[in-house]
């Protein structure tokens, strides 16, 4: 008997072990199916991880395109008013220079026209002089032949020599003369 169960142990044994190799045998196979969903569910995630960091990438890469566009039409905007500005200092240069010029050139021309418009008032007023003059040679010469109408003062004289008035105007006809006139 002892024998019996010695065998029966053994079998409970053989068969345990037959069923914990089943058993192992369906475990490792839910193991394996379980890692085959695992990879399936890793490689599904590292796709959307894939696909998410490329659409990252795109993003990041399209704003980078953008920026470097700002960039440019930034760099350009600044290199055209550079341009504005040296142009504008360029033609503020061109009129210092010609102010320059024309200060140079124009001081010797303003002192000649001022020499000239000094020598043409100095004639102007020679002249005027001599008119002056000649007038009053006329009218002393008319008084001393009594040719002038009567009543003629000082003030008309005046008149007469600063052009307010005119000789003729004065000068009596011969009719008009005092009886003690020459003829």
């Amino acid at each position: 008997m002892k024998r019996y169960i010695v065998g029966l142990l053994l079998l409970s044994a053989v068969l345990l072990s037959g069923c914990d190799a089943l058993e192992a045998k369906r475990l490792n196979a839910e193991a394996a199916a379980a890692r085959a969903r695992a990879s399936e569910i890793t490689a599904l995630y590292n796709g959307r991880v894939v696909k998410t960091e490329a659409e990252t990438a795109q993003i990041i890469a399209k704003q980078q395109a953008e920026e470097e566009e700002r960039e440019s039409l930034l760099a350009a905007e600044v290199q055209r008013s550079l341009l504005r500005q040296a142009e504008l200092d360029r033609q503020a240069a061109r009129r210092a220079n010609d102010l320059a010029l024309l200060a140079i050139v124009g001081a010797p021309l303003a002192l000649a026209g001022a020499v000239a418009g000094v020598v043409v008032f100095l004639a102007w007023r020679k002249r005027q002089r001599q008119r002056r003059v000649l007038l009053y040679r006329q009218i002393c010469q008319l008084q001393r032949q009594r040719r002038l109408k009567p009543g003629m003062t000082q003030g008309d004289i005046n008149a007469i020599l600063s052009g307010a008035a005119q000789l003729a105007w004065f000068v009596a006809p011969v009719a008009e003369l005092p009886s003690g006139g020459k003829s």
